[in-house]
């Protein structure tokens, strides 16, 4: 087990940063770090940063390599499955998984979050902000690590704004597009970010507001039919003929060829097909 890392030990790497970039940098924590800071936890194994642009995760990642700190080159699984951009590790040390504005396959940094979150360390250059109570638990729904129920579970306790929440995950949708979306629909679909967060919220031994679980509740039925459909185009077919074939098997939301032009529609906003009125072709990736 690795050594966590306490509030004053954050800052002190914090401390460290600031010092050593030549311009200004804003950055968002994440997870267990923000909470950390929040007192919501006593230390955090790792720190989780966003950051705003494609050269401040350039910088950043090439002044902890010069403060000694190594890429680690396999991440244990759920780490992969997070999809970091880099991951940073150093004995002694907190460990920095620094993600370039989105989460991998998963959420993205948005105004909303920019806005509720609050900072948290001030140096001369750097600046570190907390996303809200609200985005924590978000980011820890969608990322898989069974490690992070408990740290939901006390989120909640902290009495969370679910209209904000809801309002937040809408907004992220579609959280993919393209290749990452068709890859996991085709291949697996119960790790889509949708099914991910749901499967979450029922393993919380708390009962959350109907409201909010049933905005999820559909929007995961919707994930399993987009893939029910995926599932049966060829190389063309119809949305008439994929109606006849879904709708008296009765295995997703689809119950007539409304909700099957309403669910390939999204598809092809997506970027995963192409339809031509009543045609449906998958799209070249």
């Amino acid at each position: 087990m690795r050594e966590m890392n306490s509030r004053e030990s954050i800052k002190e790497e914090f401390t460290s940063i600031d010092k050593d970039i030549d311009n200004e940098m804003t950055v968002y924590l994440m997870g267990g770090g923000a909470m950390t800071f929040r007192r919501l936890k006593n230390a955090t194994y790792d720190l989780d940063l966003l950051v705003t642009t494609r050269d401040d995760f350039e910088i950043l990642r090439d002044l902890l390599l010069e403060f000694d700190y190594e890429i680690v080159e396999n991440p244990i699984e759920e780490y992969k499955a997070l999809g970091a951009a880099v991951l940073l590790d150093k004995d002694g040390a907190c460990r920095f998984d620094i993600f370039d504005r989105k989460v991998i396959r998963k959420l993205r940094l948005s105004d909303g979050m920019r806005e509720r979150a609050e900072e948290v360390f001030t140096g001369s250059k750097l600046h570190v902000y907390a996303l809200s109570n609200e985005d924590i638990f978000l980011f820890k729904g969608v990322s898989r690590r069974s490690r992070d129920v408990k740290d939901m579970v006390q989120l909640v306790e902290t009495g969370l704004a679910f209209d904000v929440m809801i309002e937040e995950f809408q907004n992220q949708l579609p959280m993919n597009k393209g290749k990452a979306e068709r890859d996991i629909l085709r291949d697996a679909p119960e790790n889509h970010p949708v099914i991910a967060f749901e499967r979450a919220l029922e393993s919380l031994p708390m009962t959350l507001p109907r409201s909010f679980m049933t905005q999820i509740e559909q929007e995961a039925d919707r994930v399993y039919a987009e893939f029910e459909i995926m599932s049966n185009i060829e190389e063309q077919t119809t949305i008439t003929d994929i109606a006849d074939n879904l709708i008296p098997r009765n295995t997703v939301i689809v119950n007539s060829r409304a909700d099957v032009k309403s669910i390939v529609e999204g598809l092809a906003a997506k970027g995963l097909v192409e339809l031509d009125s009543e045609n449906i072709r998958l799209k070249k990736l």
